[in-house]
């Protein structure tokens, strides 16, 4: 192992453990409506689709690489951009079977936003072996990883994004009184940021609109926005 890759690991065990524990801090907080059962049960439909979600995401990122890499490096590969989407419609599907009409997202946006930012930084610091970086660039802030060449900083201005969101969220009303607004500003803000950001990236391009090349994490963001915007107004348009 690297010592790129020994710092990615970190960064992201980091991540995992910060964000649980300011998670558990903010329900104590600002207590939801959901019996720990009940939230349990939701916690769990939501790890799964997490899992799912980053995976297949992951895999389709390089659709260059079927036929190409070994199964297991296919396989290995996740995105965040997934895992939001899967824990975000899995559980949404869990609380429609039971019919739960109460937030489970808001207290999680500011435990998330922490956890992405500790987490990219242990993708920039996993420089190009992480496969995170930037594409070329001249601007004065470009970053050498190693291969010679300067480039855009992408986890480093995801960072910054991110920390406008969090100040975003601790100037808002709290938890107990949104009802699921912040978790779904966080969500549509978060769509439209990869779709822009990836931009900056080498992507392998799934189709071109016009002379832009268009990957998989944009057109999953894509997607998920739609799909997100008209599920929640049909939502709240029934109750």
């Amino acid at each position: 192992m690297t010592l790129a890759e020994l710092l990615h690991y970190l960064f992201e065990f980091g991540a995992y453990t910060v964000g649980a524990q300011l998670f558990l801090w903010r329900r104590r907080r600002y207590p939801d409506a959901y019996s720990s059962n009940d939230r349990l049960y939701v916690t769990i439909h939501a790890v799964a689709g997490a899992l799912v979600g980053s995976r297949l995401l992951g895999i389709l990122e390089h659709p260059s690489w079927f036929g190409q890499q070994p199964w297991l490096t296919i396989l290995g590969q996740k995105t965040i951009l997934g895992g939001i989407i899967g824990a975000t419609a899995a559980s949404e599907w869990a609380k429609l079977r039971r019919g739960f009409t109460a937030s489970s997202g808001d207290a999680l946006v500011v435990p998330l936003l922490v956890a992405m930012m500790i987490g990219r930084v242990g993708c920039h610091l996993g420089g190009l072996e992480d496969g995170t970086y930037g594409i070329a660039t001249s601007l004065p802030w470009g970053v050498d990883f190693g291969d010679g060449i300067l480039r855009h900083p992408t986890n480093l201005y995801e960072i910054a994004f991110l920390a406008i969101l969090l100040i975003w969220s601790f100037v808002s009303p709290p938890p107990s009184s949104r009802n699921g607004a912040l978790y779904r500003r966080f969500f549509s803000c978060y769509m439209v940021w990869r779709m822009g950001i990836e931009g900056l990236k080498p992507i392998e391009p799934l189709f071109f609109v016009g002379v832009f090349p268009v990957g998989s994490i944009q057109a999953a963001a894509f997607v998920a926005l739609v799909a997100w915007n008209v599920y929640i107004r049909r939502r709240f348009a029934s109750q």
